[in-house]
């Protein structure tokens, strides 16, 4: 048996413990905290001297939301081609229509604020508020061969047969025909996100919600004519022809979401996943108007165009069931304790949408032109047109907590 002295030196020997490391306990996971932000695993959050309540971020966005398909619009014919063929001969060819427009980049900011409720199954409130601005897709008949012949093409109801407008014809008429088309859409989503579960390396988030989307699109036609001199034409006389199609999409839903996040170090991989539920107001108006001219001067103006008549013009609207999904999968850095660098991909479906482009009409009663004649057929008349439209596209940002 050792001798008890030689037990008592040995100890003493020993250097001493320090007792917080000797009997600190493992790290206890504390639901409500583990989820304190989708950047911050329990990992790291023992490394704070203070708890971090709120985050701000701040995203550029480049998205793409689709495209339209332009009617035939305008109509060209080869120099020498008889009146009579302008715009409906073997000759013609479309100068302008039969395309998409609209297939281009939104670029756009998004800002996303929440704030983290401590130990609660409420694991944070947040808002997100996304915008992106609007472009423009432009075409104008000056960009074409000065000596084409120019028509603007549609259906006659009166005569059964395809007719035309002349826009340039020597001797009957000299004109330019314009068009753009805009496209801008926005996004507004409060929410409640709950913890459904946590460890070291991963939680699960569910959320719900109200969700607002906003898409609108407008193709605004113009063309400016003048007559010859003679007869009882006055000099300088001239048109100024505007047609304005314009539609708007309202989203109002209930959002259910579910969240996923995974930690590597200071890499995270997000994915997010949401329906809403709930109506949708279409909204689509149709404008016209038609200066008539002398010498640059307007003399007098009538509340029609060329596509925008009696018939159709005016609101429409009206409000239907509407459903919307959105994935979001995002990958994050953090930089410090305060401030992550993140890149992500989203994809938004939004079903049964009215756009401008479908509510342009190809066939008219020319007696509804201005001014209008008794005996007019309903041409061109007004129905409801919805398309699908894809929106999707790439986000970069930052993302501070304090």
């Amino acid at each position: 048996m050792p001798d008890q002295s030689a037990v008592q030196a040995l100890a003493a020997e020993l250097p001493e413990l320090d007792p917080p490391l000797a009997i600190e306990p493992p790290l206890a996971i504390d639901p409500p905290l583990a989820i304190e932000t989708d950047e911050q695993p329990p990992l790291w959050r023992h490394r704070r001297t203070k708890r971090l309540e709120h985050y701000l971020q701040a995203d550029f966005l480049h998205w793409w939301a689709g495209e339209s398909t332009l009617p035939r619009l305008l109509a060209s014919d080869p120099a020498g081609t008889p009146l009579a063929n302008v715009g409906v001969g073997p000759a013609t060819r479309t100068a302008y229509g039969d395309q998409t427009v609209g297939d281009f980049g939104h670029p756009g900011i998004r800002l996303r604020f929440g704030r983290f409720v401590p130990r609660s199954r409420v694991s944070r409130l947040e808002m997100d508020l996304w915008y992106l601005f609007e472009r423009s897709d432009d075409f104008s008949s000056t960009s074409l061969d000065s000596s084409l012949l120019l028509s603007r093409p549609f259906f006659n109801a009166q005569t059964g047969a395809n007719d035309s407008q002349i826009i340039r014809f020597p001797g009957v008429a000299d004109g330019e025909f314009s068009s753009q088309y805009t496209r801008q859409l926005a996004g507004f989503d409060p929410s409640v996100s709950f913890c459904l579960g946590s460890d070291a390396c991963s939680w699960w988030e569910c959320s719900t919600g109200y969700r607002f989307l906003w898409l609108q699109d407008e193709l605004e036609l113009n063309e400016r004519v003048f007559l010859p001199a003679g007869g009882l034409i006055a000099p300088g006389t001239g048109f100024d022809v505007r047609d304005r199609f314009t539609a708007n999409n309202y989203f109002h839903l209930w959002r259910f979401g579910l969240s996923h996040v995974q930690n590597r170090g200071r890499w995270l991989v997000s994915l997010r996943g949401n329906i809403g539920f709930g109506l949708v107001h279409h909204v689509v108006r149709i404008r016209g108007q038609t200066d008539s001219l002398i010498n640059n001067t307007v003399v007098g103006t009538d509340d029609a165009g060329f596509l925008a008549l009696q018939t159709n013009r005016g609101k429409h609207e009206r409000a239907e069931f509407g459903w919307v999904p959105d994935v979001e999968l995002g990958l994050k850095r953090r930089l410090t304790d305060n401030l992550t660098a993140h890149a992500g991909y989203t994809l938004l479906w939004l079903p049964d949408v009215v756009k401008a482009a479908d509510h342009v009409p190809t066939t008219i009663d020319p007696r509804n032109l201005p001014i209008e004649q008794p005996g007019a057929g309903p041409e061109p008349t007004f129905a409801y047109h919805t398309d699908d439209i894809l929106v999707h596209g790439l986000n970069f940002g930052v993302r501070y907590d304090w």
